[in-house]
């Protein structure tokens, strides 16, 4: 069941991309995005949050895959759910969270190909997030979002960029669900 509803999830997402006219894997010009089309980032959505729950974000944390996965759909998926566990821990304002997360982040680079691409932007998030320079940190998950669903796309793999998005807002959804009921979603968990 809860495979059907993961699809069905990719799916409406993928639809709702492909609607709007524009690839997920364009990066915003000039820092951080906003979203044009009414689609809030991940950062805006985090944001809006924050300022209306003050949440406790490490609360929020999912347990660490341990795994990558030999199929690339799920491999794109899942850094997307990585790339929201990557807000999740800046928020937070968690140095080694966001440490493990990027080898984590790596891996999945590594099997989708675009690790290359990544690899600058993971290593200078770290940094980021070593000296605590949060701002700093949060745009950098960002560009390194976007330039990995950008190098997807470049190499002929647009479907997987959609899923690399689809993941993320996922796990936004389950974030942000948890967040407004102030309660664990274990039925709608996405492991």
């Amino acid at each position: 069941m809860r495979d059907r509803v993961l699809i069905v999830l990719v799916v409406a997402l993928g639809s709702w991309t492909c609607a709007v006219g524009e690839s997920p894997s364009e990066p915003e010009s000039g820092g951080t995005a906003h979203a044009d089309d009414g689609f809030p980032t991940t950062v805006e959505l985090f944001d809006a949050l924050a300022a209306k729950k003050n949440p406790r974000w490490r609360t929020l944390y999912r347990p660490p895959l341990g795994q990558t996965f030999p199929a690339r759909t799920r491999s794109a998926f899942w850094l997307g759910v990585n790339v929201s566990e990557l807000y999740l821990a800046v928020h937070a304002r968690d140095a080694q969270r966001v440490s493990n997360l990027c080898r984590d982040l790596e891996s999945f680079g590594r099997n989708l190909g675009v690790s290359r691409v990544m690899h600058d932007g993971i290593v200078t998030l770290n940094g980021h997030a070593q000296k605590q320079d949060w701002d700093d940190a949060r745009e950098e998950v960002e560009r390194t979002a976007e330039l990995v669903k950008k190098a997807l796309s470049e190499q002929g793999d647009g479907n997987l960029a959609v899923l690399v998005f689809c993941g993320e807002w996922v796990r936004n959804v389950e974030i942000s669900a948890s967040i407004v009921d102030e309660k664990a979603f274990d039925d709608l968990a996405l492991a």
